[in-house]
């Protein structure tokens, strides 16, 4: 993946409709799970680790603001962003589920 579409991503949905912009911390966590989500052939193990670091940081205090809840969501939710697909790990509308319960502030 090339750093320069995170990047550009990054740009567009930072702070997202919060208008809040996100920790500094965040964005790693985020280029990770992005770059793994891209990676082939696929390390399973590795990306559910990254998206666990990315979840347990929003769950912590210094994670749980607006800023960062709008920015995953938004990376996550639209993968067409940053050149991912998340059709091969989570099939139908599931993954949007999943983040539903996790983004509940």
């Amino acid at each position: 993946m090339r750093t320069v579409a995170l990047d550009q991503a990054w740009q567009r949905l930072a702070g997202g409709r919060s208008g809040e912009q996100p920790s500094p911390e965040l964005r790693p966590l985020l280029f990770d799970v992005c770059r793994l989500v891209v990676q082939d052939p696929s390390d399973l193990a590795a990306l559910k680790a990254s998206l666990q670091r990315v979840l347990a940081y929003l769950a912590g205090p210094a994670g749980r603001t607006n800023g960062n809840v709008w920015t995953a969501d938004l990376f996550f939710c639209l993968p067409e962003e940053w050149g991912g697909d998340w059709s091969p790990f989570f099939p139908g509308h599931i993954w949007q589920q999943i983040l539903a319960n996790a983004f509940r502030v």
